[in-house]
Parts: structure tokens; sequence; C-alpha cells
């Protein structure tokens, strides 16, 4: 079994919440019935700690390498995501006791009934037998959609939970939840194959394996229903669910395929997408009422200075690791970020990191010139106008904010040439760091020139306005004291303007 799937034995805890009580599928899962929603955020955050301030440029480079996929800044959409989730899997447990020494024989029926063509009904075992709960996530690319869904469900629970207790008449795996991408032009038969093959990868069992080729869609899907039956599957995510629409010739046997299998099952369903998965509706209502039945979460870019992007930006600064570098950002600088990136996590975070490693592996020159080395506007825009040529048309159509043009872009893969670019553009900045400065600051620099640069730009995050009567006041006060530090210097700055 693949180390990086979450088994563990089950281990009952009565529920607070009394239809839930009693009930084995539910109480061998975390309770977060009284957890505050920033517990919820904080358990999410993925924050890596950063490098010691004595770290060298070839460490800090290191340290950069690994942020993009250690780093997970959560927000208030993750916590309302979260939630959902939790209510998905709690309801979708809540009828399904697997208590009696019934269950076994009940299973081995139902599977019977299946495979001889039967129906089985959707209230078997005590199951609820309205429609089944389903959860829509739609964002255009580098929203962040697949990361949150994966950081939630695995930082929250468990995958596999192995139940071997007398009172429940069975010893089986309850899989919590399974993953699996929509294939690109798919079938109903290549949807059941992807679940099957998830769910062999998380048991560790062989249920996708001889499989031949010509098997019957109803054999299939009669495998997988019974399969979820069996290990008490939580909730299923299908990840690039606009591929639900890629199957022109096929299109009325998948969608069909869909509201049998999820009338069938009762298991809660999660569709994440772009934009384009919103065409489901157009296949009609028996179709477009199962996108969302519990909801239908639209997540967009973040707008300049508003909630989230505050958030996010005054989180992703923490982890700007140059050497000279103010605790807050310049007004300058977070312009040109959102300019560049116009909201979209992915972009940003992406030009966070390449503009640091460039400015690293430029320490040397930036200090013979008497710049500190920190993040510059004309850095930012060097490295986008290097690495990031794929998306300036995106990012230019949106920032037109032409509706019409937007809504061309929103299904455009370009997140995976960007994906390409980064890892390219890393290699060679870090290439640079490497031969070029591998130790900070390289060569002695004018201290007094590092000093002036970084108390102005000290004085800029505070969003103090530094003229040329300014610069000179700096200069001046350094003059006259050797060992003044960057908080003395600003406080004589501050000391003047105040009087």
């Amino acid at each position: 079994m693949a180390e990086s799937i979450r088994r563990i034995a089950a281990k009952y805890t009565p529920h607070s919440v009394a239809c839930y009580q009693g009930n084995p599928l539910i109480e061998a899962l975390p309770c977060y019935a009284e957890h505050e929603s920033n517990e919820i955020l904080k358990m999410l955050s993925g924050f890596p700690e950063r490098p010691r301030p004595e770290a060298g440029n070839r460490k800090r480079s290191e340290w950069l390498s690994r942020l993009s996929s250690n780093l997970f800044i959560p927000m208030l959409r993750h916590h309302e995501l979260a939630s959902l989730i939790t209510s998905l899997i709690l309801q979708g447990y809540e009828k399904r006791r697997p208590v009696t020494g019934q269950y076994v024989s009940m299973l081995q029926r139902a599977y019977h009934d299946r495979m001889q063509g039967k129906h089985v009904a959707a209230d078997f075992w005590g199951r609820i037998s309205a429609s089944p709960m389903t959860l829509s996530l739609i964002g255009a690319r580098g929203l962040g959609k697949s990361r949150a869904l994966e950081r939630i469900i695995s930082d929250m629970y468990p995958q596999v939970i192995h139940h071997n207790s007398p009172d429940l008449g069975a010893v089986f795996d309850q899989v919590v939840y399974l993953k699996a991408d929509v294939p690109s032009g798919t079938t109903a038969k290549a949807l059941c194959m992807s679940i099957l093959s998830e769910l062999s990868r998380v048991t560790g069992n062989s249920y996708a394996d001889g499989i031949p080729k010509n098997a019957m869609l109803e054999s299939l899907r009669a495998r997988l229903e019974s399969l979820c039956d069996a290990h008490c599957v939580g909730v299923i995510i299908l990840d690039e669910a606009q591929n639900l629409l890629g199957s022109r010739s096929r299109k009325t046997e998948l969608f069909n395929f869909i509201v049998e299998f999820s009338n069938t099952i009762n298991v809660p369903i999660i569709f994440a997408g772009t934009p384009k998965i919103l065409e489901i509706c157009q296949q009609g209502m028996r179709v477009s009422r199962r996108l969302g039945t519990i909801g239908c979460l639209q997540w967009d870019r973040m707008g300049y200075r508003d909630r989230d992007w505050n958030a996010f930006i005054g989180e992703l600064w923490k982890y700007n690791v140059l050497p000279s570098e103010v605790p807050l950002i310049i007004e300058e600088i977070e312009e040109t970020l959102y300019d560049l990136s116009q909201g979209i996590p992915d972009i940003l975070v992406k030009l966070f990191i390449l503009t640091q490693m460039r400015t690293l592996a430029s320490a040397s020159d930036l200090v013979r010139r008497g710049r500190p080395p920190l993040m510059y506007r004309d850095i930012i825009l060097a490295v986008y106008d290097d690495y990031f040529g794929d998306v300036k048309p995106i990012t230019e159509i949106l920032r037109s904010n032409d509706s019409k043009r937007m809504a061309k872009i929103a299904d455009l893969s370009w997140h995976v040439s960007l994906e390409q670019s980064f890892e390219n553009a890393m290699k060679l900045e870090s290439g640079k760091i490497n031969e070029n400065s591998p130790d900070f600051p390289g060569e002695a620099p004018d201290q007094k020139l590092l000093l002036a640069g970084m108390t102005e730009q000290y004085l800029l995050s505070m969003k103090v306005a530094v003229t040329d009567d300014i610069r000179g006041l700096i200069k001046e006060y350094l003059a006259e004291n050797d060992e003044a530090a960057i908080r003395d210097t600003v406080s004589a700055v501050l000391d003047y303007l105040h009087h």
C-alpha cells in the first residue's frame, strides 16, 4: 500500500450531535462540530519555517525551491468549502449504520442483484432515498481548486479507516474519500475505470486489474457500486469535471451514467472544474439538478485590496526571505504584483518566488551599486518578461475586464505551460546563485548606502512619502551616527515629520 495513504485503525468517539450518535462510520471520524473557523483555517495552513537570518543565498534559494509545493494560505473560502465537505460526509453516512449481523449478507444480496442486472433500491440498508447530495466547485485555472480540495480532505480526514469491532459483525476498510480525475474525452466506462483504479490504489487491492477492455458498462458499474458499498465510501471527488462535456459521441450515455450512478450508490459527489461545467445545466433538468444539490461554489480571482487579497498578500509577504527585506510590503511592489498576476494565486506565488531567486542571483551586483538586495519593481518586471510569456495574453484580457473575452479564457490550460516554465526558471536562477552568489553579501558593501536604501524602503512600507528632503535627512543622520541602525534612522525621520 502506498505510504501516502492515511490508513488508521478505527477508534470510536461519541458524537456531540444526536442524529450521528451510535454510527460507527461517523464516530470513527474526527469531530469538528465544536471547532471555530480560525481553528479550521489554522489546521489547513501550510506555513514552512523560514530560513535562519544568517543563512546564505544558496540556503535561501534551496528553501525557495520548496516553497511553492509547501505553502498553503487558507482563506475564508477554504473554510466554507471545508464546512460543506464535512456536511456532505456526515449526512451521507447518517443512515448508513453497518452495526448488525445482516450487514454482509445484505451486501452480498445487493451484489448478486446487480450482477443479474436487477435494480438495487436507493434506500438499501437504510440509506436516504432522496436525491443524492452533490456539490460543485467552479473556477478558472490557477485559483487553487484542486489544491484546496486535496488539502482540506487530507488534513481533516484519514482516507482509510480499518474497522474490526465485534459489534459490527464484519471486518472492513472504510474509505472516507476518493478523488479521481475525469479523463479527457471520457466515456462512462473510462470514468468507471478511473474511480475503480483510485479505489484499488487507496485500499491496496486489485479491483481494477484483469478487467477486459470489452467489459460491459453495466458489469463495471455493478462492480463499482458494490465496492463503494463494501468500503462505505464517504464522498467521491471528480476533478477536471469539465471533461464530462468532452465526449461528443457518447455524451448522453455519460450523463445518464452519472445520474443513475449517483441515484444508486447514494454517495455524495463533488464536481470540481472550470466554468465550462456550467454547460451541464444545458443537458436538461435531470442532469443539471445533480450538479450541486447542496451548493455550487464559484470561485473568482482576488480583487485588488479586497478581503481575500489583503489576507493572502499579508501572509505571502512573510515568506519574502531576501536578506535586506522590510517587514511590510510597499505600495509600489503590491500594485506591481497584482497587476502582473491579476489576482490569480498560482501566478502570484510563482512570480513572488522567482523575483526573490533573481534578486539573490544578482545580490552582489546590487550591493556594488548601493542597492539593498530586496524586491524592486524593475526586477519583478524583468522576471515577468523572461518567464511568464505564456500567461501574458491571459492577464492582459483579465486586465481589460471585458466579460466576453474573459469568458473565453476560463477553460484554457495555460497553467500547464506555466508550471513547466516555472520549473525551468527555478533551475536557471538556482544555477546563477550557485555560480555567482553562494553567500551574502559576496563582497564588502558600502554599509551607509545599504542602510540608507533599507531605511527608505522601510519608510515606504509604512506609507511615508520619501522626498529628496527625507533622503537628505537620512544621509545626514547616518553620517553623524556611525552606530545607527534602521530603527534609529526611521525614528529620527518620523520625529522630524511630527515636529
